[in-house]
């Protein structure tokens, strides 16, 4: 049975699928005001959250990106400046929308694809994702 590997492990096609049919999908929120900043060479550049979940979110954006690629991202409320106010996050480009892009989160090992310019402690998990959301809706 075809395998693909995740962090070090093996996981079958069969375990993938069983997973992807037994998990229900995550409630989404519309949160007028929350910006997503990416970057992937020099200044971040800020893009609008049509929704948000605890599992992924839709961006509004134009930049011709390909479903599988992989962008670290910041997301913060817009205006907000204070150090608990925002949260890093590694999204991978699940679709394309009219739009922008639904992407979904990476949790597992993300710590290091922010290399030097977040700390690794600043780099969210599902359960950092879940308070930064019940704090902000």
């Amino acid at each position: 049975m075809e395998s693909a590997s995740l962090g070090g492990s093996e996981i079958s096609t069969m375990s993938r699928l069983v997973r992807w049919l037994t998990t229900a999908p995550a409630k989404r929120y519309a949160w007028p005001g929350l910006v997503a900043y990416y970057w992937t060479s020099g200044t971040p550049k800020a893009c609008e959250v049509g929704n948000i979940s605890s599992s992924g979110m839709y961006i509004r954006t134009d930049e011709p990106w390909l479903p599988g690629s992989v962008l670290p991202m910041t997301l913060q409320p817009e205006g907000e400046d204070e150090a608990e106010d925002w949260i890093a996050v590694l999204t991978r480009i699940v679709w394309s929308g009219p739009d922008g892009f639904g992407l979904a989160f990476v949790f597992s090992g993300s710590g290091g694809m922010f290399g030097d310019a977040i700390p690794a402690e600043r780099v969210a998990d599902t359960r950092a994702v879940k308070r930064f959301l019940k704090r902000q809706i």
